[in-house]
């Protein structure tokens, strides 16, 4: 049964990237969009994706609209390695693989700074609003005013994006490094016969 359902999700992994990817970037933009024509507030930015919760079953399965679209973005990520993976395999060489390794891997470094740089930030002034005695409301909508006090971002929105980029970039890394490999044994395989 599960044999049938894999098999299934293979077949369609064409499909299942595009439609992730169209529901994820349309979340995104109607959220930035609802900012920018001032129905939403822009600042703190991303904090309309955290604000509200999209219920799917009362009382049980909720969502922010920024972790649903991290999660169908991910998704995404995950069904164009796989369903590119044959083509890679075939038509790319060491020097194709090494620019994408090296791409991925700044990401990385880049994103799990931010990562740990906004939970901290979270952390501390959750910290100081609960020793202050000030905790109301939901602190969810934290946001950061550095380095420029003009454009704030929801520490929530920030840190989710970072995760997905983060994520998908070490996803993507390993696939870069088992592509590089599945490469190398079959030109050693050619080379034998």
């Amino acid at each position: 049964m599960l044999g049938k359902f894999v098999d299934a999700v293979l077949k369609l992994r064409k499909y299942i990237a595009i439609g992730s990817t169209i529901a994820s970037s349309s979340l995104f933009i109607y959220y930035i969009g609802r900012a920018l024509m001032g129905l939403d507030p822009l600042y703190p930015f991303g904090e309309n994706m955290v604000s509200i919760e999209i219920v799917f079953i009362p009382n049980i399965l909720f969502m922010k609209p920024i972790t649903i679209a991290v999660i169908l973005g991910y998704l995404a990520v995950l069904t164009t390695l796989s369903h590119i993976s044959t083509y890679v395999v075939e038509n790319w060489g060491e020097r194709e693989f090494f620019v994408l390794e090296i791409f991925t891997g700044v990401l990385m470094f880049v994103a799990g700074y931010e990562i740990l740089f906004n939970f901290t930030l979270w952390s501390a002034m959750i910290a100081s609003i609960t020793t202050s005695g000030i905790v109301n409301g939901n602190i969810d909508l934290l946001y950061n005013v550095f380095p420029n006090p003009d454009t704030p971002w929801n520490i929530v929105f920030a840190t989710k994006i970072f995760y997905l980029i983060f994520l998908s970039s070490a996803t993507s890394f390993y696939y870069i490094n088992r592509w590089k490999l599945l490469k190398r044994e079959i030109e050693g395989d050619k080379q034998q016969k």
